[in-house]
């Protein structure tokens, strides 16, 4: 998919350190997002604990409904990423690779399984 959307609205500094399947979910979220505050600033946008993480930057003034429809909707595309596999946008859940949580498919989850010591974790305890 095509990020220049995103990379459009970041930073030089700006990175984007999630897998492809989540990239749907992040340009969706940039439409939303540019339709309240169209010159907002993408940060980062990294995975966190499973989910997808973005920091973003306003920078007008936005009046109480559009500021929380802002943050609603970035943690809404977080909600969304801890059922999407980060690699390809299959339905997932969370899991273990160590110490690191990401959100895989069962196919992604097999093959990180089979390379370290995935360790699937029980819904409730992740998205809780």
């Amino acid at each position: 998919m095509d990020l220049s959307p995103i990379t459009a609205r970041m930073p030089s500094h700006g990175r984007i350190g999630i897998g492809p399947g989540w990239h749907g979910l992040l340009l969706a979220l940039d439409k939303e997002l540019a339709a309240l505050a169209p010159g907002y600033v993408i940060w980062q946008v990294k995975q966190d604990g499973g989910g997808m993480d973005v920091v973003a930057k306003l920078t007008e003034d936005l009046d109480e409904g559009s500021l929380a429809a802002f943050r609603t909707a970035i943690l809404r595309a977080r909600a969304d990423s801890l059922h999407a596999c980060e690699e390809c946008g299959a339905p997932a859940r969370t899991v273990l690779d160590g110490a690191w949580c990401t959100t895989l498919c069962r196919e992604h989850a097999a093959e990180a399984r089979a390379a370290t010591q995935l360790v699937a974790l029980p819904r409730q305890i992740v998205n809780g």
